[in-house]
């Protein structure tokens, strides 16, 4: 006898095994990472590390901006920002939110979320480190979550968490987040890839902080283009890679006499030589918290033909 229902809800099973046994060597690799500032520069994707780093830097930059112009036309122009860092890492995008905070705003207040803890500890490390949370940093909470699968918030929430504001308490067992929390602009990069294992994970993983959103919130990602990834994985497997020609248009430019009022790409003044968790976007969960000139805002970093290596498309 053959039982469809059956082999259909074996095969549901098998499906969330492999995406929990994902998710765990995931943990894993992050935890185990070491990479300092000389390690970053090396390697074949140290130049899309760059890239992607480019990006992010103007991604944060222009978000921030639209906050600020947000707030004008609502009055509430000076006021706090509060941003949630999905996949947070050590926190690299975090010291690219502090120095991206508008001129004339009361600082902002963060929660950064990641599955790697001892991401997470090295996250709290390079901040006492470097000075980072003064006074403009009115909250600053880390939690450990498995996205997508674990409960931010509620009864059934409970993440080993950390704040600023009950160091005392060190990590301890709570929710993200109270469920009043309110944020203006969420964050990740380059990690949503992970989120798509099923149409469940997605579900749970946008309904889990969505409402947390204020209305006329942002919400910024960055992703892998997959018909990229496949075709040169289906090339590579055939032994036919080969690069690709790059139809690219001018970057954009950032014009620095007006900037909107921010600093968002000043040099890092932390003098920050702690690890950073950045492999170039391929399995991400962190940042390069180095410093980016205003020429590296017109000017993303070239790309180097080589055999086997697609170039980015600018879409």
């Amino acid at each position: 006898s053959y039982n469809s229902d059956s082999d259909d809800e074996s095969d549901d099973y098998s499906d969330h095994e492999d995406a929990d046994a994902d998710q765990r060597k995931a943990a894993e690799h992050y935890n185990r990472l070491k990479r300092s500032r000389v390690d970053r520069g090396k390697g074949s994707v140290a130049r899309l590390r760059a890239l992607n780093n480019w990006i992010k830097n103007l991604l944060i930059h222009q978000v921030l901006n639209l906050s600020r112009m947000r707030a004008a036309k609502s009055g509430t122009i000076g006021a706090p920002l509060s941003v949630l860092e999905l996949a947070c890492g050590k926190g690299g995008d975090f010291f690219k939110f502090l120095r991206a905070i508008p001129r004339g705003t009361d600082g902002f207040s963060y929660m950064g979320l990641d599955i790697a803890q001892q991401s997470l500890v090295e996250f709290i490390e390079r901040v006492h480190k470097g000075s980072a949370l003064q006074d403009s940093v009115k909250s600053f909470r880390l939690a450990c979550a498995n996205l997508g699968t674990d409960a931010l918030t509620g009864k059934t929430s409970r993440l080993k968490v950390w704040d600023a504001s009950k160091t005392a308490a060190g990590w301890h067992d709570a929710h993200a987040f109270p469920e009043s929390s309110q944020f203006d602009v969420c964050s990740m990069q380059f990690a949503l890839h992970y989120m798509f294992q099923s149409e469940e994970r997605l579900d749970t993983f946008f309904n889990s902080w969505c409402p947390q959103l204020k209305d006329g919130g942002y919400f910024i990602a960055t992703t892998m283009d997959s018909d990229v990834v496949l075709e040169t994985l289906f090339e590579r497997q055939c032994g036919q890679a080969q690069p690709r020609e790059q139809t690219s248009k001018p970057p954009p430019q950032v014009d620095a006499a007006d900037d909107g009022g921010f600093s968002a790409f000043g040099a890092d003044d932390d003098d920050d030589d702690d690890d950073d968790d950045d492999d170039g976007g391929f399995s991400a969960f962190g940042a390069d918290d180095g410093s980016v000139s205003q020429n590296d805002i017109s000017d993303p970093p070239k790309s180097v033909d080589k055999p086997g290596v697609v170039k980015i498309r600018d879409s």
